[in-house]
């Protein structure tokens, strides 16, 4: 492997870990399971006053139930309305277990698990009142954002592009002379 990769896979495996401290560290509440597919374009705007574009918004709030089927048993997932659990459950209708999760519509104190950590929603936990131990650091949140992007990206398919069976080369375009180029 090379050191690139490895420098990626490292602060990956810090991140998980330090995420699983953080959930064995306050066993005694549940994890919120949150699905926020915003989190891409709120990770490139990296503000935390980042404003989702109103079709986002429907979509996560459409979608809110989808934690519940990787969520751990027992835990809770965030949905924009409860009143859409009973139509959920309905669909469901016995063909596909409805997972054992509590569901809440508020913003609880306890460790979250989002789709994806960004600064908005740090800061959407930050005025819910939701305690800063439960979220990442800027920092981390600054390594999140440097993975998630192109250049990770591009450095890790430079890795292992070397592979048998592999071909193309990865590139980051910055400027549209670029891209014509």
């Amino acid at each position: 492997m090379q050191t690139g990769v490895i420098k990626i896979l490292f602060f990956s495996c810090n991140f998980v870990f330090l995420h699983l401290i953080c959930q064995l560290r306050f066993c005694m509440k549940k994890t919120v399971y949150y699905f926020n597919p915003e989190n891409d374009m709120a990770l490139a705007n990296f503000t935390p006053y980042y404003k989702v574009p109103a079709e986002i918004a429907r979509m996560a709030d459409d979608l809110s139930a989808l934690p519940a089927w990787y969520a751990l048993a027992g835990s809770v997932v965030k949905v924009g309305l409860l009143e859409r659990v009973p139509c959920w459950e309905q669909l469901c209708n016995g063909r596909t277990p409805f997972p054992e999760v509590e569901w809440t519509d508020v913003w609880l104190d306890a460790p979250y698990s989002p789709w994806g950590w960004n600064p908005a929603f740090v800061h959407t936990l930050r005025k819910a009142g939701v305690s800063g131990t439960f979220f990442p650091s800027s920092e981390v949140l600054a390594g999140i954002r440097r993975l998630s992007g192109r250049v990770s990206g591009m450095e890790v398919l430079r890795q292992v592009a070397t592979d048998d069976g592999l071909c193309g080369e990865a590139c980051v375009c910055r400027s549209l002379e670029e891209v014509k180029g």
